[in-house]
């Protein structure tokens, strides 16, 4: 079951913008390759992340509305013009924890556009393509005023967001906008889970190398009974098995503390069988243990993009997923995550 009830945005096969409907998965190629993608519950607070009429500031900048093809293929990208030496266009101080400015600039090659925010000033050389700029002001407050320097060029989707994730472009129009959690659970089928043996594994790459823990598992739809995958608010890698068959809870935990960055795509693979666990990342046994109890039989029963009770939602993009109803052996798990 897919869950988000609003709209929201991915980059397609040919690389345009396209904005989704509510409760459809996002399938995005924003790496070149296609990739579930899950995000956190996301508001830009800026109110018109196209118009730039509206923007509160607007000095010697001449602004022309629906000028050029912006990156999601409509008319609907803003040209800016200087027409003095002191030129800008911007909004004022926003008050919020940890913003995130961003905004996807096409800009003559050499020319440049400063960003002004409330920490600092950046100036960002054009390449003739569409890009997008980032921006972590990591600061209570923010402000957003851009300079032409030198000619024209085109800018769209201002956003102004919050927390550590960079989310996708979050379009608005007279207000702010939420963009909803991505949630799926209950994938699967219960005849394609062994709860006594099997290997869970996935594709992965986190949205931050920070944030909160998150997991993938197959489950009773519950915490007491779970296999899970797990990227850790620290960074690290987990393989999670834990059981409650006499109401306490028992798990078995590998950890694999990577020497690269969780946003990297990363192939995992959990091995568990009575007193047989492993933990694989890329092609490597990172982690195993040769003690650790399992479910019972038929105990799970689904698969979720979550610890098993809708906490610790995973986000961040999935190429694939499997569950395996047997244990594979070494070399297997080797050629699986190569």
């Amino acid at each position: 079951t897919w869950n988000r009830s609003s709209n929201a945005i991915r980059t397609d096969s040919s690389g345009l913008i396209e904005t989704m409907g509510a409760d459809v998965p996002r399938v995005d190629y924003e790496d070149g390759d296609a990739a579930i993608l899950f995000e956190p519950e996301a508001t830009n607070f800026f109110p018109y992340s196209e118009d730039v009429t509206q923007w509160s500031f607007q000095f010697s900048t001449s602004i022309t509305l629906n000028d050029a093809i912006a990156p999601d293929g409509t008319m609907t990208a803003t040209k800016l013009q200087n027409t003095f030496n002191t030129r800008s266009v911007g909004n004022p101080v926003i008050a919020a924890s940890n913003a995130i400015v961003s905004f996807w600039m096409k800009w003559p090659i050499g020319d440049q556009l400063r960003l002004d925010t409330a920490q600092a000033n950046y100036f960002y050389t054009g390449t003739g393509q569409w890009e997008r700029v980032v921006v972590n002001e990591n600061r209570n407050s923010c402000k957003y005023r851009l300079f032409p320097q030198g000619n024209t060029g085109h800018i769209w989707g201002c956003n102004f967001t919050t927390g550590a994730d960079v989310t996708s472009t979050i379009q608005t129009n007279g207000t702010s906008i939420t963009r909803t959690k991505d949630i799926c659970e209950n994938a699967g089928s219960t005849s394609l889970i062994n709860s006594e043996e099997g290997v869970l594994y996935a594709e992965v790459a986190a949205l931050t190398n920070t944030g909160n823990n998150r997991s993938i598992s197959i489950s009773d739809g519950t915490t007491d009974n779970a296999i899970k995958l797990i990227l850790t608010s620290t960074g690290d890698i987990q393989g999670d098995c834990t059981t409650n068959s006499s109401g306490v809870q028992v798990s078995t935990t590998l950890t694999h503390t990577p020497a690269f960055n969780i946003t990297e795509y990363t192939k995992i693979a959990f091995k568990y069988s009575l007193n047989d666990f492993a933990l694989w990342v890329n092609g490597v046994k990172v982690d195993f243990d040769t003690t650790g109890n399992v479910p019972s039989a038929s105990v799970l029963s689904e698969l979720s993009f979550d610890r098993g009770d809708t906490f610790n939602s995973f986000e961040g993009k999935v190429k694939a997923t499997a569950v395996f109803k047997e244990v594979l052996t070494d070399t297997e798990l080797q050629n699986l995550t190569s």
